[in-house]
């Protein structure tokens, strides 16, 4: 099986063409697929994984698609934001090995000993999206998006997370506020995240009901 290498592709402004993912016909071979890509096969899978991210990247403008499953953006407060997508199977075996020793991960959510080397991390399903509590990726089961820079009032949806969140690991001292607009002018405290702590569920009052965070 060949390598997979991947270059820098940025949008400003511009629609990404977001590609089709090919229906399942009669012949079609066995799938080895697993997680969010369950039953399809590997041109699918990966097929359905560009048009993710191309969508990521149309959604928001200045993203860089970092790997095989990362976008990332610059978030205008002197840090970046990176949406990380459930990586096929197929796709797996042919990433590099972990990060160097100094970056561990709890869930998929990165932290180290270093400045800005802790992360807070949003997750679309809950237990993680299936990720292992010492994973780094895996396939998983949906998205993941996180930060590890301070921040004031953020809008998921502005990188159409709005509504998703299940579960949540924040690796930083950050004493986080999530909360819901359904109250507008004002809102409504979902939950809050105090550092070196994880959610695997958020309850079913707080499920899919994140419009933002911030921190306090």
């Amino acid at each position: 099986m060949s390598s997979v290498k991947w270059g820098r592709a940025v949008v400003v402004g511009a629609v990404a063409a977001i590609a089709v993912v090919p229906s399942v016909s009669a012949t079609a071979a066995p799938s080895d697929e697993t997680g969010a890509y369950a039953g399809m096969t590997q041109a699918q899978a990966r097929a359905r994984l560009d048009a993710d991210i191309a969508q990521a990247l149309a959604h928001r403008a200045g993203g860089v698609r970092t790997g095989a499953n990362e976008v990332e953006w610059q978030d205008g407060e002197g840090g970046k934001a990176v949406e990380v997508f459930p990586l096929p199977a197929s796709l797996e075996a042919q990433m590099p090995g972990k990060q160097p020793r100094e970056v561990s991960y709890r869930f998929g959510c990165p932290y180290g000993w270093t400045p800005g080397s802790a992360w807070y991390c949003f997750y679309e399903n809950s237990n993680f999206n299936g990720v292992a509590e010492s994973g780094q990726s895996g396939p998983g089961n949906g998205r993941m998006l996180k930060w590890s820079n301070w921040h004031g009032v953020t809008d998921l949806g502005d990188w159409n997370f709005r509504d998703k969140v299940s579960s949540w690991v924040n690796k930083t001292s950050y004493k986080i506020e999530v909360g819901d607009y359904a109250v507008a002018p004002n809102y409504y405290r979902l939950w809050i995240e105090n550092g070196n702590q994880a959610m695997g569920y958020v309850g079913d009052q707080a499920n899919d009901r994140a419009d933002f965070f911030r921190m306090v």
